[in-house]
């Protein structure tokens, strides 16, 4: 291998662990922040992705509610999209998620979504200094809608899961049990009768029959009070379960 060789496989690999579509996070002290690297080894794609973001009709870090971590980890991977797409010539983030991500698969369409990432990428490619992403247009288009509708699935869930706890509040678990689903985002939790013939899911501790006052098709889980970390986990895997089909496209 020459050393021209050489060289050119040294940057193919650093941009793969760098801006490739499943990246290696690094948490060494030492090392150059993410926004550094980014605005140094690839400014007009790292430009590009911040005109995206502060030009696209709605504020993502409030609408989401992000915190600094989570709004770091949406940037990074816009960015990292952004640079996949351009390196690869087509949206290879979305077809990893496809294949890896069972939710995505269901995920409803998002009309309104689109025509704003739509209107936002012809804007900012007017821009002669992108010029080099103008033949990737519909490849940008499908990486932000799909990026951007998983990321409002997940933190503003526009399709929640209607949950009923009807349960002694005396029981030494229930503060847990209230604390684990009030920490899911996609639940709707409620704790009221009449709220029980709209309810998705219904936690019960209570041996009352509640035929005739609860959804029939609504999913009963029964709550041990002695509960342990298996419980829970079925618990929230059925309340998982419950929020992908509600958000299917075939809902």
């Amino acid at each position: 291998m020459t050393q021209e060789e050489a060289m050119a496989e040294s940057f193919n690999i650093y941009d793969i662990i760098n801006f490739g579509p499943i990246q290696i996070q690094d948490a060494n002290p030492y090392m150059e922040s993410y926004e550094t690297r980014y605005k140094r080894y690839i400014p007009v794609i790292y430009e590009f992705v911040e005109a995206f973001i502060d030009q696209i009709p709605f504020d993502i870090k409030k609408y989401l509610n992000l915190d600094d971590a989570n709004y770091q980890g949406f940037v990074q991977t816009m960015i990292s999209m952004t640079m996949t797409t351009y390196m690869f010539k087509q949206d290879v983030t979305s077809v990893l998620a496809d294949q890896m991500m069972e939710s995505v698969e269901y995920l409803k369409p998002n009309d309104v979504l689109k025509q704003n990432i739509d209107d936002t990428v012809d804007y900012l490619l007017i821009n002669p200094k992108v010029s080099f992403l103008v033949k990737l247009r519909e490849e940008l288009v499908s990486g932000y809608y799909n990026v951007l509708r998983q990321m409002i699935q997940r933190f503003a869930p526009m399709n929640k899961v209607k949950v009923v706890v009807v349960t002694e509040q005396s029981f030494l678990g229930y503060f847990d049990l209230m604390t684990a689903l009030n920490s899911v985002l996609y639940a709707d939790v409620s704790q009221s009768d009449a709220d029980l013939m709209d309810a998705d899911m219904v936690v019960t501790t209570s041996i009352i029959d509640l035929t005739g006052i609860v959804n029939p098709e609504a999913v009963m889980f029964k709550w041990h009070q002695n509960a342990d970390s298996d419980h829970f986990g079925r618990m929230l895997g059925l309340l998982r379960g419950l929020w992908i089909q509600k958000s299917s496209i075939d809902d």
